[in-house]
């Protein structure tokens, strides 16, 4: 009976100090993921922040080009028309490269575009979310 019950306690000895090194390893690996996880989030966040700041910096150029006096009216359509391309290729660029990086961990990223109006003319600009 006595060997019965040495047996038994180093079997038990031996498995708990076999999960007790591998599972803090398998544990480790998946906290790593839930890391790295909320770092894209963060930065989809801080994408989507620069997004709508650019757009609000833009609609308050073209509201100043609005109030110049001395702009004809193509002028001032070409120079609004200006302010929403660079819009879109500061916006589109950010976002791409987000979605980019955001794949290449497993995460898929997706446009959705919002309207915005400078001075009657109606651009679409694309903040993004994960799934």
């Amino acid at each position: 009976m006595c060997k019965r019950l040495k047996k038994v306690i180093t079997l038990v000895l031996l498995m708990s100090s076999v999960f007790t090194l591998f599972g803090q390893t398998a544990l480790a690996n998946e906290t790593s993921n839930e890391t790295i996880n909320d770092g894209i989030y963060d930065k989809i966040d801080l994408t989507n922040d620069f997004v709508y700041k650019t757009i609000e910096k833009t609609e308050e150029k073209a509201e100043k080009e609005v109030l110049k006096n001395n702009l004809s009216e193509q002028d001032l359509d070409a120079s609004i028309e200006k302010l929403g391309e660079k819009l879109i290729v500061k916006t589109e660029d950010k976002v791409n490269k987000l979605i980019d990086k955001a794949s290449d961990e497993g995460i898929i990223i997706e446009k959705f575009y919002v309207e915005v109006e400078l001075n009657g003319k109606t651009i679409f600009v694309d903040p993004c979310f994960a799934h």
